[in-house]
């Protein structure tokens, strides 16, 4: 096809046009399933989706995309041929602007936000006493049985009771 690229054995069978398709039988459809739409990119084994999306490891096999989702999608890197009909491990939604993870996520670095994290629950999940000058930076929150402490200076702590109700 036209301004069209697939590298790979087998990528890029019905592709379509201005796509990019990625990796051995990136792009190749599945049967009853179209292969990469326009303006998309492909990238994993049978990789398919609709037009205007980034699809990364779309499929191992057996994957199928319902052709009104166009966005960004992730899926696990797996040849498991159960996941047909799955829904992605990561997703971004282009008319909210939020990134969507459907499992658990576990850092060793920050969270580092200009905006607001949301979430259902939020848990700290180990606990600490300091005193009113222990090592602390700003925005830090700990608690024990008694108190919630928030450090609101460097090394500077507050704390308030906590209390049954």
């Amino acid at each position: 096809l036209p301004y069209s690229i697939a590298i790979g054995l087998d990528a890029g069978v019905n592709q379509g046009a201005n796509s990019i398709a990625i990796g051995h039988l990136a792009g190749k459809p599945i049967t009853g399933n179209s292969g990469i739409g326009q303006n998309s990119i492909g990238i994993g084994p049978y990789t398919t989706g609709p037009a205007n999306s980034i699809m990364i490891n779309g499929a191992g096999e057996g994957f199928v995309l319902a052709s009104n989702r166009s966005g960004f999608y992730v899926y696990p890197v797996t040849n498991d041929t159960t996941l047909a009909n799955s829904t992605s491990i990561m997703s971004y939604n282009s008319t909210s602007k939020e990134i969507t993870y459907t499992n658990n996520v576990s850092l060793t670095g920050n969270i580092v936000t200009t905006g607001t994290l949301k979430g259902s629950q939020f848990a700290i999940l180990s606990s600490s006493t300091p005193t009113g000058n222990s090592t602390g930076v700003v925005g830090q929150v700990t608690w024990d049985s008694t108190y919630l402490y928030v450090c609101t200076g460097t090394n500077t702590w507050k704390r308030t009771t906590l209390s049954s109700f």
